[in-house]
């Protein structure tokens, strides 16, 4: 796979990146269970990133309970905050932030 052949060399330049950028930057990473939080999670953990962990319960329909539909609307999860103003969900999008 393309993490086998890559991506030691890709978390290493973005160790670098972030070591440079984000030193002082903390974000808010709002974990909805049974979700893909956890892929988020990890890198931050790796890149030895400053995080705060805020974990929600899934509603017994399986939805996203109304304190998380508060940070993301559509009930998305992942979802990290950073500052007052500024959210972003989908995994995807929030690793190429980091």
């Amino acid at each position: 796979s393309q993490w086998r052949r890559y991506g030691r060399e890709l978390l290493t330049k973005r160790s670098f990146n972030c070591q440079i950028n984000c030193t002082n930057m903390t974000v808010t990473l709002h974990h909805l269970e049974s979700s893909q939080s956890f892929r988020v999670l990890w890198l931050l953990e790796e890149l030895r990133m400053p995080y705060e962990l805020k974990v929600y319960k899934r509603q017994p329909d399986l939805l996203a309970p109304p304190e998380f539909k508060a940070i993301s609307p559509l009930g998305t999860s992942p979802t990290i905050t950073s500052g007052d103003n500024f959210a972003l969900s989908e995994s995807n999008a929030i690793i190429d932030y980091i």
